[in-house]
């Protein structure tokens, strides 16, 4: 986590007021340091209506919002995100589908497909490329990223 990130973990708060009350109380803090909220925490477009009103609510306040996903989910519950989200970690596991398959239980096709769709909308993306030892950090593995990137 980079200092000027700050990560809110909802296991202790209950609503989206909480939360952004929570934030807002430090917003001077982000103003000052370039920071704001990362939403993660598993997979945060499990809970896309929930994500989207923090960030709503948070924009209000002009807290820079960054959203960390995989994007594995309909493109209608991340398109609805998009406008309150200012920044996307983008995390891609493996590029070859089957071996995505293999290692994940599901196909890349919803993931790149969304990814390709944020970039359209001229959304920030940072992809990332989590290297696990024995799944995905072969060359071929790392050459397939790059030239997909």
């Amino acid at each position: 986590m980079c200092p000027s990130e700050a990560r809110v973990i909802s296991g202790n708060i209950k609503s989206v007021e909480e939360i952004v009350q929570t934030v807002v109380r430090d917003s001077l803090f982000y103003r000052n340091s370039g920071g704001g909220v990362t939403l993660s925490g598993g997979e945060p477009l499990s809970q896309a209506e929930f994500i989207r009103e923090i960030a709503k609510e948070l924009k209000k306040h002009g807290i820079h919002c960054v959203l960390d996903t995989s994007g594995n989910a309909s493109w209608e519950k991340l398109k609805s995100i998009l406008p309150f989200i200012d920044l996307i970690y983008w995390d891609i596991k493996c590029i070859d589908r089957e071996k995505h398959r293999k290692l994940t239980g599901v196909t890349n096709d919803l993931i790149i497909e969304n990814l390709k769709k944020s970039l359209r909308l001229g959304k920030k993306v940072v992809v990332r490329f989590p290297l696990i030892p024995g799944c995905n950090d072969s060359n071929s593995d790392i050459e397939e990223i790059g030239y997909f990137l």
